[in-house]
């Protein structure tokens, strides 16, 4: 699983539900992955906010925004600040090493990916050059917000779809 650095455990932690709130032996399950590449990439939605009346601002860079900012709109309309780009020889050299382990499938699951997938496509992309021979990018399973559900969906295709494809 590649996923944003900083949620290395985001499926193992889950999203705490608890169907039995006084079961006092919880049995979480199993991942479905087998390692974990951390991506050292960073989207943030600029204009996220509680607030229902909330105001959205154009996609460009704030008076007090770094030089490097940069604003775009995202898939769903959202305003996207882009804080860290993705090294490309970085996630090459990360994703070699988990081929040249015997992987050979993967899921691509980043923050925000469901609005801006330009990433997650990247990230696919050197996969592919590599030579993995299947790729699940979450924003193209289930392009919703949500981080767990996306990466559980991804990692399930990851897991069953290369099984599933020697019977068709």
């Amino acid at each position: 699983m590649v996923v944003t650095k900083g949620f290395k455990d985001c499926l193992e932690i889950g999203n705490q539900s608890r169907p039995n709130i006084f079961d006092l032996a919880i049995r979480k399950p199993d991942v479905l992955y087998k390692t974990v590449v951390e991506v050292d990439e960073r989207v943030t939605l600029e204009d996220y906010a509680e607030d229902p009346e909330r105001r959205q601002t154009e996609a460009q860079a704030p008076e007090s925004a770094s030089p490097d900012a940069e604003l775009v709109k995202g898939l769903s309309g959202e305003t996207v600040r882009i804080l860290q780009r993705p090294q490309e020889d970085q996630i090459r050299t990360q994703l070699q090493k988990v081929y040249d382990s015997g992987l050979r499938s993967i899921a691509v699951c980043l923050m925000h990916g469901y609005t801006f997938p330009r990433h997650e496509a990247l990230v696919g992309k050197i996969a592919k050059d590599i030579g993995f021979n299947h790729v699940s990018l979450s924003h193209e399973l289930m392009p919703m917000i949500k981080l767990v559900p996306r990466a559980t969906s991804a990692c399930a295709d990851a897991y069953l779809t290369p099984a599933i494809r020697k019977y068709i």
